[in-house]
């Protein structure tokens, strides 16, 4: 009995062996494959870094990333902090965004948050203009209303933002992207409402994923210019506020994705989608349609 015991215990004693050799030696395999800061491809875009200090040393020496056609991709995973304060981590990185002198792409979808509602501090200028697309961070769920202020929006001084992917933002708050000019391509596929003049004077949009869309508020798109505009959307018509495209002056061809075999999207709903609007310089009566909405509705 006692010659098993000591036969069991020292297969353990081998296995225990091996495990540790096996371990050791992926580690050293992950290490070989991690490049040093001797290796011409640490500073290659994409950038994964886990701390400011990371991203304050290896986002200046970047390859890549003087023109917006140049732009370099960021990941970074970090804690956000309360992003309206100062000494918060958000606006820590934008200020090394800015004195980089680099034009990128950002992805906070693995960032921590205080809180959910992604809110990029509006007053703040500084880096906001280098950040030509960006992924929020998944646990962020909604961003915030500029309460009828322009001067409020979130997206305010995001002047190069051209895409955004919020993959699990539920409501858009009014005016959030007002007057991002250059924002053409958005994916929401889990927002459920947008609020009024979310997307105002978006002159460049052309591309929307709200496929759980409920509700639009009132003029969500209004005097947006594009002359295509296409949205996907899901089973259900969502609610319509009034003034959809409201300044619209110019012929738009509006096409509405919906799921295969969707039967609802009535010629009633369709009304409403092009809403009461302007027609030339003369403004229409409430419930007219808006003649420069050539509204298609797409089930293939």
């Amino acid at each position: 009995m006692k010659r098993n015991n000591i036969f069991a215990k020292l297969i353990l004693a081998v296995l225990a062996l091996a495990m540790i050799q096996s371990s050791c030696s992926l580690a050293g395999s992950l290490e070989e494959l991690r490049p040093n800061r001797n290796d011409t491809n640490y500073y290659n875009f994409p950038l994964w870094v886990y701390n400011l200090e990371e991203l304050e040393e290896m986002l200046p020496n970047a390859v890549g990333g003087e023109t917006e056609d140049l732009r370099g991709e960021v990941h970074i995973i970090i804690e956000l902090g309360v992003m309206t304060d100062l000494a918060s981590n958000w606006q820590k990185m934008l200020d090394i965004i800015d004195e980089s002198g680099k034009y990128i792409d950002l992805n906070l979808a693995e960032c921590g948050m205080a809180n959910r509602i992604f809110n990029p501090a509006p007053s703040v200028i500084t880096g906001k203009d280098r950040i030509v697309s960006i992924v929020l961070p998944d646990m962020a769920t909604a961003i915030p209303s500029a309460n009828s202020n322009p001067n409020n929006s979130a997206f305010r001084y995001f002047t190069n933002l051209k895409n955004v992917n919020g993959s699990k933002i539920s409501e858009i708050g009014s005016y959030a992207f007002y007057g991002i000019n250059k924002l053409s391509t958005i994916k929401f596929s889990e927002t459920t409402t947008i609020g009024e003049h979310a997307f105002l004077n978006c002159t460049s949009l052309t591309q929307i994923d709200f496929s759980s869309l409920e509700n639009i508020d009132y003029a969500a798109f209004q005097s947006t210019g594009s002359t295509y505009l296409e949205i996907k959307m899901g089973y259900n018509e969502p609610k319509l506020g009034v003034d959809m495209f409201n300044g619209v002056a110019v012929t738009k061809n509006v096409m509405v994705k919906v799921p295969t075999g969707v039967l609802e999207y009535d010629d009633e709903w369709q009304k409403g989608f092009k809403g009461a609007g302007w027609n030339g310089s003369n403004i229409l009566e409430p419930g007219k349609e808006n003649n420069y909405i050539n509204l298609i509705i797409d089930d293939s």
